[in-house]
């Protein structure tokens, strides 16, 4: 029983981000930004922490960025081509 709530929790979560593509790579560069901001004031005395933050964030926002340029995408030549092969 566990096992099918997790399944529809997580099916739930990936529909949610999938629609929302640009409001979480919005919010990702937006903390990477606050992040940034934060590690080059030294605020609190853990530009580490902030630069750990920074890194994420703009790795999690690159990703997002991916997949949204390849939504929709279909390729142009049929995949048994035989013109290619040559």
């Amino acid at each position: 029983m566990p096992m099918r709530a997790f399944r529809a929790s997580k099916a739930y979560a990936g529909a949610h981000i999938k629609d929302n593509l640009w409001l979480w790579a919005g919010i990702s560069a937006a903390l990477a930004a606050v992040s940034y901001l934060l590690l080059r004031s030294d605020a609190l005395g853990a530009a580490g922490r902030w630069g750990d933050l920074m890194a994420l964030s703009g790795m999690v926002c690159g990703i997002l960025v991916i997949m949204i340029s390849h939504e929709g995408y279909v390729p142009t030549e049929a995949e048994g081509d035989s013109t290619l092969a040559a």
